[in-house]
């Protein structure tokens, strides 16, 4: 039988776990959302004025680049949320284990 005291002490090692899983992650996560932050959709012009077609050319291409970066760094992203799922399914599946086999 499993007593009150076992599964607190499991689920503490589980909140220590999933804290260090989480300040990792932030890390890396962090790290994405200032790059999605950096991209730019628009680069004005600095030396000379250039037209209305140019102007949206200019930002209809830029627009296009930013779209395929940030769509990679969401797949990123997405890549990360999913590791840290994985992780703490097994860090908690080996916790019961090691603690009740």
């Amino acid at each position: 039988m499993i007593d009150i005291e076992t599964v607190q002490n499991v689920l503490d090692e589980l909140r220590r776990l999933s804290g260090d899983a989480c300040d990792t992650l932030e890390c890396r996560i962090e790290a994405v959302l200032e790059k999605m932050a950096s991209v730019e959709l628009c680069a004005l012009p600095t030396e000379e004025p250039v037209t209305v077609d140019e102007f949206l050319a200019a930002v209809e291409s830029s627009c296009s680049i930013a779209a395929a970066t940030l769509t990679k760094l969401v797949d990123r992203l997405h890549t990360l949320f999913a590791t840290l799922r994985s992780f703490s399914d097994t860090v908690f599946v080996s916790l019961i284990v090691d603690k009740y086999h």
